[in-house]
């Protein structure tokens, strides 16, 4: 997993322990904030350990923002977001 260029949480429900282990292992991760609880855990998660928004901090809530910010990220992929110190 630490070998990932970029994470992308799942939409409908988050990954929740998927999240927290990939968020562990160094992996950059986009989050896309739902409504619900079950599936605003990984924006929730990058919002408490990392103290950003959902997107990567980039804000915003749609899933075309939510594309935007991975094609985004990939390209830039030489600055990871979130790192493991």
């Amino acid at each position: 997993m630490s070998r990932s260029d970029l994470a992308l949480d799942t939409i409908a429900v988050g990954g929740m322990t998927t999240a927290l282990d990939t968020l562990y292992a160094g992996v950059p991760m986009l989050a896309l904030r739902g409504e619900r609880m079950n599936n605003r855990f990984g924006s929730s998660a990058l919002s408490a350990l990392y103290g950003v928004d959902n997107l990567g901090g980039s804000g915003g809530d749609t899933m075309r923002e939510y594309e935007d910010a991975a094609i985004r990220l990939l390209a830039e992929r030489e600055e990871p977001i979130y790192t493991r110190g």
